[in-house]
């Protein structure tokens, strides 16, 4: 099921594509999704260039749809990349990555360079990032529950 732009969508099983059409080999390691892997797909942008996708093995992939080819663009430790989303012109993806302490940390990716921009600390449970219908802001969930101890 593919969402409308401005909201997340929860992401149906999705089969990757076979390594005969274009994919990198993954019977070796950090080459790419394997072939027939479950993985959640993720809401293209208006413009269709680019899918995001996270696999069971905790990575997050970005793969350009007319090169036909997919980059891992960040793994966690703690579990699966799930929340993603594009700017409306899809120029960034906005993810939140799950942290060692139970939290999740906001970060947006360049989808033309490399670039990787921390939006929050991973200090709170920061969660479900969406890029308003502009693309002028990010918006998304924080728990942020503080009890200092004096």
């Amino acid at each position: 099921m593919i969402g409308p732009p401005h909201r997340p969508c929860r992401r149906p099983p999705w089969r990757g594509p076979a390594a005969s059409e274009g994919l990198p080999d993954r019977g070796r390691p950090d080459h790419g999704p394997v072939a027939g892997e479950e993985a959640d797909i993720g809401e293209p942008p208006a413009d269709g260039r680019f899918v995001a996708f996270g696999d069971k093995s905790l990575r997050l992939w970005l793969f350009d749809v007319a090169q036909r080819t997919a980059r891992e663009i960040d793994r966690s430790d703690a579990g699966e990349i799930l929340e993603y989303s594009f700017s409306p012109d899809g120029a960034w993806l906005a993810y939140s990555k799950p942290m060692m302490n139970a939290n999740n940390w906001i970060r947006i990716r360049s989808t033309t360079d490399d670039r990787t921009i921390d939006v929050s600390d991973g200090l709170t449970h920061d969660r479900e990032p969406v890029f308003d219908p502009r693309g002028r802001y990010l918006w998304y969930l924080s728990d942020r529950h503080l009890n200092p101890i004096v």
